[in-house]
């Protein structure tokens, strides 16, 4: 149960300025750094337990023909979370490259 207090106010509201081309560019940042937090939250609740977890308990000593690909196929609906999650990850990655890279070209062609 998370009770922390969330502020539920637009991005856009909170960078307002003058400056429309400055405002939309801090929006932009600001919304690939929730993405990126989003991901991190993901990650640390959903994923890396079930990936340590992956093969431990086993108290047999002796396991059962078949024991080994029950477990592969019990961890295969995670393996697919998994490679949702890091496709996705990789989409966030390039767009905040892609706009960083941006800024700069544009900051370095105005001087």
């Amino acid at each position: 149960l998370d009770l922390r207090p969330r502020e539920n106010i637009n991005i856009l509201d909170l960078v307002k300025t003058e400056n429309k081309v400055f405002s939309k560019v801090v929006a932009i940042l600001v919304a690939i750094c929730r993405e990126i937090l989003e991901l991190k939250d993901e990650a640390e609740n959903t994923l890396y337990a079930p990936l340590f977890m992956y093969g431990e308990g086993g108290t047999d000593t002796n396991p059962e023909d078949g024991d080994a690909q029950l477990q592969i196929g019990e961890l295969l609906p995670l393996l697919q979370r998994l490679s949702s999650f890091t496709a996705r990850t990789t989409d966030v990655i390039k767009n905040a490259i892609h706009q960083l890279a941006m800024l700069h070209s544009s900051s370095a062609s105005s001087q």
